[in-house]
């Protein structure tokens, strides 16, 4: 998942360098795969060699630079730049906001590339002459090295940690790491017009796979294009903008990591929203223009017509949001992450939205996101908030733990006191009580002691725990058929020889080949394949195969 550093600093103030922070997040549990900038890396500086008037144009000069490796000429019409001086140079290849740069012909003169302004790097608004860099920077240098550029970090989330498929809950984990406090500041909604329920009811079939379902309405709003703030920040993580409505509800799932769904209010058949199973032979289109086949496992959000969207998934054309949409109902939920998995595998579809519910979302962050997207939507897109909020369900209780401190210091192998151990505890959001941990919601990977331990290990640091010798007691007879079967493989791979390890069954149609009495095997019972399966009663047949797949090499030995 791609976060940008500044979009974490909405919520946590920290001045640590890139590289310490991908380090500090690697060591507890959360590789990071890659760092980049918002700059491309081939946005290099370069030195202007010398300048001369285009030979076909007035207004355009034709440039000649250095970047460190190779001498460039490139048609430019900026009046700012003199001989001598270091300036960004888009090598050719390299992307400038949406476009990617390309040798051209320019009045008859080949550009070699680009030299770039402020407002095309994206940290100004100058878009009057080319930005002139330090003269203390090194020739051939990523500009996005060296300027105020955003940094965007490609973590490796685990499956167990949903809570941080979003920038907020990245920024708790970072705040847990260098014990800071982290909060979301309130939202406070100015509400007016009419009440949602003089529009539109709810009404939950499946509470089990609904635990919460809330939404609300904004009427006159006017869809357009989104501000340049949302536009890149959705871009540097590898979302293309839509809309203003839309583009808010994308936002808000990378910022909160709760997913949203905008429905256009004057499409929705009927005065009521059903979360319900689909029916026999429903079909839905969604939005992406494919119809899809529903079966009685795919939850889905209906009116009186059918279904308007998958839950957790995708939504469909038919309530949409268009050019133009005025009235805006905004969907947040809780669905029970069994049943979007199931949903999901049995159409063959995966979302930024299902990856989140099968992990996992914050019951108690439902209303939160709804608000915030509301709000903003308010103020970026217009319209006025109704009154009243159409809600289902609880966002649950928090589960306790017993702490136990001798066994997470013998787990871990470390000595810590009882409040060091609460200390660590409470850094990552639970609240300690008498020697239990009430673990808060959005943890719902922590069920015992020993998840306990594990988040005291990983906030600690593996790497701060003493080692220690393990004393083992040493077997007194000896194996001698496998040291010394182990022996003749050393001997045989220092010869050039490659040990084959084959499929341990063979197929139906290979025991003929062999002449195998098929009497006399083993037949798997629950064989994963369409035929049946036998434990190969022999290592001859497969040895022949992989020889048989190796004939192209001048020379095998296998054993």
């Amino acid at each position: 998942m791609k976060v940008l550093k500044s979009w974490l600093q909405d919520y946590l103030k920290f001045n640590t360098s890139n590289e310490e922070l991908a380090e500090k997040l690697s060591l507890c549990s959360f590789p990071v795969d890659s760092i980049e900038t918002d700059i491309d890396k081939n946005i290099v500086v370069a030195k202007i060699l010398a300048i001369k008037e285009h030979p076909d144009a007035d207004k355009l000069r034709l440039v000649k630079i250095d970047d460190g490796e190779n001498s460039y000429e490139i048609v430019c019409g900026a009046s700012n730049i003199e001989v001598g001086q270091l300036v960004p140079f888009a090598r050719p290849g390299s992307r400038v906001g949406d476009h990617t740069i390309k040798e051209a012909e320019i009045r008859g003169v080949k550009s070699q590339g680009m030299l770039c302004s402020e407002l095309e790097l994206r940290i100004g608004d100058d878009h009057t002459g080319i930005l002139i860099l330090d003269n203390k920077f090194k020739l051939g240098r990523a500009v996005g090295e060296l300027l105020d550029s955003d940094a965007i970090f490609d973590l490796d989330i685990t499956p167990n940690r949903g809570d941080c498929l979003s920038h907020f809950g990245v920024a708790r984990e970072i705040s847990a790491l260098y014990s800071r406090s982290i909060v979301r500041p309130p939202i406070k909604l100015s509400m007016s017009g009419k009440q949602i329920t003089d529009k539109v009811s709810l009404k939950v079939n499946d509470i089990t796979a609904c635990p919460q379902y809330m939404a609300r309405l904004i009427e006159g709003v006017k869809i357009a294009e989104s501000p340049d703030w949302i536009k890149k920040r959705l871009d540097l993580v590898g979302i293309s903008s839509i809309n203003n409505v839309v583009d808010i509800t994308n936002y808000i799932l990378l910022d909160l990591g709760h997913p949203l769904h905008a429905f256009d209010a004057d499409k929705i058949d009927g005065d009521t929203v059903v979360v319900r199973r689909a029916k026999s032979k429903e079909n839905i289109e969604s939005i992406d223009h494919k119809q899809r086949k529903l079966a009685q496992d795919n939850l889905v959000i209906a009116d009186a017509k059918g279904p308007i969207a998958i839950a957790g998934i995708i939504g469909g054309v038919r309530s949409e949001i268009t050019n133009s949409t005025t009235d805006v109902i905004i969907e947040a939920a809780e669905f029970d992450r069994r049943v979007i998995r199931k949903s999901s595998k049995l159409l063959g579809l995966a979302t930024e939205a299902s990856h989140r519910f099968e992990r996992g979302i914050d019951p108690g962050g439902v209303e939160y996101a709804l608000n915030k997207a509301v709000k903003l939507i308010s103020e970026i897109a217009g319209g006025k908030i109704s009154f009243g909020i159409l809600k289902h369900g609880e966002k649950g209780q928090s589960i306790e733990i017993d702490i136990n401190y001798a066994g997470i210091n013998k787990l871990l192998g470390t000595n810590l006191s009882a409040h060091d151990i609460d200390s660590i505890l409470r850094r990552i959001g639970c609240e300690i009580k008498e020697g239990r941990a009430i673990v808060p919601l959005y943890r719902s990977d922590i069920s015992i002691w020993q998840d306990l331990a594990e988040e005291v290990g990983r906030i600690f640091g593996y790497q701060n725990i003493d080692m220690k010798k393990v004393t083992t007691k040493r077997v007194k007879n000896e194996n001698i058929f496998f040291k010394f079967k182990e022996m003749l493989k050393d001997i045989l791979i220092e010869n050039g020889f490659s040990e084959n390890l084959s499929y341990s069954f063979i197929r139906n149609d290979e025991i003929g080949i062999y002449h195998f009495a098929k009497s006399n095997l083993l037949k798997v019972s629950n064989s994963c394949e369409k035929e049946d399966l036998y434990l190969r009663p022999s290592l001859i047949p497969l040895l022949l195969k992989t020889i048989s797949k190796n004939q192209s090499f001048d020379r095998i030995s296998v054993f």
